[in-house]
């Protein structure tokens, strides 16, 4: 699958999504206090609801996505993120249950619309085509979730009655550009027509383990890091740190990826052995520099930063792309559930882990935050320059993997290893 209106259409369902979640979800405790009385604990309950379905309500709702098929499973899931933000929007009272009730049906609408999405991407894309994929919609994320951000700030100022309609609209408008996503999937999107991917259950949960590494390391720069400067450089200063990685992001996304696969395809064992360990050994060296913040020249976060956001634009889309190459037999929308769980739930523990740090004791023993998860960091490009070093002929080893599915699809067996 490879036209240019089914690509177009699959950054347009992700860019508005996440302009929806992050135009709404920052703000939504100030707008459940202010326009609906809710108090501050209560308000913060609803918020930590949303999110925690938003983070692992697609591993929960797997098994029923799967029965349903992929495409089938996106739209019901934006049409239900529509019918509960429009709920919210409509709703005029202040009872706890049911602001809960509405933000964990948001949230796990969301979570179950990106796991099923990244399936169906999967299914719609070859292996060789996955990479640049996923890197145009990590290029979508950032950018809609930058403009939502910057959207609601102004919205919850100027017209705090229109962010839950403006988040209706936006979510409407993935669900319209769902419109132009090619059916792919016939069939449901699991079940005997799926085939296992390489790997067993152990790879799948080493690559999860060091997943959780990755993006506790990830939660202590994006989450931790205002925190742990605000006495020494000030929030605005940092903020500008946030400015130049969405800018790099959205300017580099594209060519970086190109430049990349045109390594892979001239030298693929070389490019493996670099690209992935690489990103990993430079964020580790970032992180390890945001340590120092606030207590070196402000240029070295500058420097961290650059290097950081240089490393997201390879480690984001890899990951996503190597969910599918490591599942084993777990279907792809559970794979990419559980994945997306294990991702929230390591940004959260690796918030509160930091703040919980950082307010409670000095520097250096504060940069400890920083500097743990970077020795994290050095393992997992251990590991990835293992499984690269293992690579002998790639070409050689693609064309096995199809024989594999040849001799699969005409019922017979692969010959057995000496």
């Amino acid at each position: 699958m490879s036209t240019k209106r089914a690509e177009l259409a699959f950054l347009a369902v992700r860019g508005c999504s996440a302009a929806a979640y992050f135009l709404l979800v920052p703000f939504l405790a100030l707008w459940l206090i202010d326009a609906r009385g809710l108090a501050g604990a209560e308000a913060a309950t609803v918020v930590a609801l949303c999110l925690f379905f938003g983070r692992a309500g697609g591993m929960m709702a797997a098994r029923v996505l799967d029965r349903i098929g992929l495409k089938r499973s996106v739209v019901i899931a934006y049409l239900t993120a529509v019918t509960a933000a429009g709920a919210m929007a409509i709703y005029a009272g202040d009872d706890l249950a049911a602001w809960i009730a509405l933000a964990s049906v948001l949230g796990l609408a969301f979570s179950s619309a990106t796991a099923a999405l990244k399936a169906l991407v999967v299914v719609a894309y070859s292996p060789e085509q996955r990479l640049w994929a996923f890197s145009k919609l990590n290029l979508a994320v950032n950018a809609g979730s930058a403009a939502g951000i910057a959207a609601g700030g102004y919205v919850i100022a100027e017209a705090p009655g229109l962010l839950i309609w403006c988040a209706v609209a936006l979510y409407a408008g993935a669900l319209a550009a769902l419109r132009l996503v090619p059916s792919v999937d016939e069939r449901p999107a699991a079940g005997a027509g799926e085939e296992p991917a390489t790997g067993g259950r152990g790879a799948f949960w080493l690559f999860l383990g060091f997943t959780a590494i990755t993006w506790i390391a990830y939660a202590q720069v994006f989450n931790v890091l205002p925190t742990f400067t605000a006495d020494t450089v000030g929030s605005k200063s940092i903020s500008y740190l946030f400015v130049l990685n969405s800018v790099m992001v959205i300017v580099l996304q594209t060519p970086l990826t190109a430049w990349l696969e045109r390594r892979r395809r001239a030298r693929p064992r070389a490019a493996a052995l670099a690209i992935l360990p690489g990103a990993h050994a430079a964020l580790a060296i970032a992180v390890l520099l945001f340590g120092f913040t606030g207590h070196a020249s402000l240029a070295v976060a500058y420097a961290a930063m650059v290097v950081f956001t240089l490393a997201e634009l390879v480690f984001g889309p890899a990951y996503d792309a190597q969910v599918a190459e490591v599942r084993g037999r777990m279907s792809n929308v559970a794979a990419y559930g559980v994945a997306g769980a294990v991702r929230g739930g390591a940004e959260s523990a690796g918030t509160w882990l930091g703040i919980t740090t950082v307010t409670g004791i000095v520097w250096p023993a504060a940069g400890t935050v920083f500097w743990a998860p970077a020795a994290g960091l050095v393992l997992v490009a251990g590991y990835f320059l293992l499984q690269a070093s293992r690579i002998r002929d790639p070409h050689a080893a693609a064309a096995g993997r199809s024989a594999l599915r040849g001799a699969s699809s005409r019922g017979g067996s692969p010959p057995r290893r000496r």
